[in-house]
């Protein structure tokens, strides 16, 4: 199966999105936390952490807690005992985790439009300027911050 231009373009961005975002993973320790850690990063990931050890959603262990996004932290609990007081495992794993879930957003949005039957153009630029400005925003900040 030959691929179009658009086609072409299309898995380039992808590619090229994902490449810059696993680059992020192997910056250094200080520059990567003092870029790309957040303060709800290392809420969730201990979220989690008790979680796996507990069996429950709480941020101590002890008093349960119900503030947090649910699909996100369904998504971390099976790394919840990776996580737990470990921030660069929290880090990682989540930049990888918010790295596939941004693939998976672009091919939707392609399939999208192509289900809808729009125009090839409106899903490669949808996902150009997903990609793009997700890809661009993390190397801006990798270079600039």
């Amino acid at each position: 199966m030959k691929l179009t231009l658009n086609q072409k373009i299309f898995w380039s961005i992808l590619v090229l999105g994902f490449i810059l975002r696993v680059c992020i993973i192997f910056q250094p320790l200080d520059i990567l936390f003092s870029r790309w850690g957040s303060d709800d990063l290392f809420y969730y990931s201990q979220i989690a952490g008790n979680f796996a050890e507990n069996g429950f959603f709480s941020f101590d262990g002890v008093i349960p807690t119900n503030g947090f996004q649910p699909l996100f932290e369904f998504l971390l609990a099976p790394f919840g005992s990776l996580m737990k007081n470990n921030v660069t495992a929290s880090l990682v794993t989540v930049i990888l985790i918010v790295s596939v879930l941004s693939v998976l957003a672009a091919l939707q949005i392609k399939k999208l439009s192509e289900e809808l039957k729009l125009d090839e153009r409106f899903g490669l630029l949808r996902t150009k300027k997903h990609r793009i400005y997700s890809g661009l925003s993390s190397f801006h900040r990798l270079l600039f911050e």
